[in-house]
């Protein structure tokens, strides 16, 4: 029974930890600026040559943003399958304890 309620508190402690983490990635979220696209340039002078366009479709910083984002995703979708692996672990030793007491 003592295993089970230090099972109990170290669950508690990891949701009280995953909460924090989530508002701190929902905070990030939230504050990643929301840039407009870049202009599309419709009309090509002479004066305006290739590595023109390139240096500014390298200075853009929506490839950036969007690294950044993914990889919150990818953070929370990391986090969110350990506390199901987690509480799947809890769920089956709750079962085998419930079990066992009953035999």
């Amino acid at each position: 029974m003592e295993r089970l309620r230090q099972q109990e508190q170290s669950l508690q402690q990891e949701r009280l930890r995953m909460t924090g983490q989530r508002r701190e990635v929902d905070r990030l979220r939230h504050s990643f600026p929301v840039n407009p696209p870049a202009p599309v340039i419709t009309d090509f002078s002479p004066a305006f040559t290739s590595t023109h366009v390139t240096s500014a479709a390298a200075m853009s910083p929506v490839p950036a943003e969007l690294h950044a984002k993914l990889a919150l995703i990818k953070h929370t979708a990391e986090k969110d399958r350990d506390f199901l692996q987690e509480e799947q672990y809890f769920l089956d030793t709750l079962k085998k304890t419930s079990f066992n007491l009953n035999t």
